[in-house]
């Protein structure tokens, strides 16, 4: 699981980073809630406060040690406990392939919540992009603009791997034994998208393992069903595909091993809240804003 890196940059929105207070005795975010779908990747780093988040996977509590990493195109609602108003930093980038493309990963290929120990360090790396944007700001930064641009995208890729390998060693030590390698094999393989497979009691057999079985080991790790884990994977790249191909929604329905286009087109707005042509509307529209 996770990304590999070789193959990603980052570009940080230097004009679209710092650090928000929310204000006590509101439930929920006033400057979050009129945006109901993120299109670019945002990082938050809790400093103060607990609430909860509704998340693609669920309800997610959120406190003051929370790493949270929100994806474009999905709906995110957060709320806070009134007498314990929520701090965070927050930073705006966009992850960049070779071929300068967009990517957007998915929740599985990488977590929306991560399990970081810690939780001081990537503090104080978020308020260090914070003041390397102020230093720019007043003119201070010792080089040209393109240098801190670099900087910042180099201490940020830098600071994602690092809390992504924190996740992943955090999960590892909770967990062991040869169900949990299988439901991380098993991920792994839902996510190739090489593989040619009818059904979930395919997968199941691969593994040796009765479909009922495989759901239970699959469910009990990931907190979801390999079915739901698999529509999110398909989605994924039906996303990459709809910004970064000419395919037509019909092409890219039958490349991610749909036979009707129409169960596929439900499937993705079911995801995202978004017909396929919407998305590839509005995310072309952006790419191009952005260019």
């Amino acid at each position: 699981m996770g990304l590999d890196w070789d193959h990603f940059d980052v570009n940080l929105h230097i004009s679209r980073c710092g650090y928000s207070l929310w204000e006590r005795g509101v439930v929920c975010s006033r400057t979050w809630l009129p945006r109901p779908f993120v299109k670019d990747n945002d990082l938050w780093i809790f400093d103060t406060g607990k609430g909860a988040m509704n998340m693609v996977n669920g309800k997610t509590p959120l406190h003051k040690n929370s790493i949270i990493w929100l994806r474009p195109g999905h709906q995110y609602i957060a709320e806070q406990d009134p007498e314990d108003p929520i701090g965070l930093i927050y930073i705006h980038f966009d992850l960049i392939k070779p071929d300068g493309s967009f990517y957007f990963p998915d929740v599985h290929e990488m977590p929306e919540n991560f399990e970081c120990f810690n939780h001081a360090h990537w503090c104080a790396m978020g308020r260090n992009i914070i003041r390397i944007m102020t230093l720019a700001k007043e003119e201070k930064f010792p080089g040209s603009k393109s240098d801190m641009q670099k900087t910042l995208n180099a201490l940020l890729k830098s600071m994602l791997m690092g809390i992504e390998l924190c996740d992943a060693i955090t999960r590892l030590n909770d967990t062991s034994g040869k169900t949990n390698m299988i439901a991380i094999q098993a991920a792994e393989y839902l996510s190739d998208g090489q593989h040619n497979f009818r059904s979930i009691q395919d997968i199941a057999r691969h593994f040796g393992l009765s479909r009922n079985h495989f759901t239970r080991i699959f469910t009990g790790f990931w907190h979801v069903t390999p079915q739901d884990y698999l529509i999110s994977q398909r989605v994924r790249r039906a996303k990459n595909l709809l910004v970064n191909s000419d395919s037509t929604i019909d092409e890219i329905a039958e490349t991610l091993g749909y036979s009707d286009c129409f169960f596929f087109s439900r499937q993705f707005k079911a995801k995202t809240g978004m017909s396929p042509g919407s998305y590839r509307k509005q995310y072309s529209q952006l790419d191009q804003e952005r260019n």
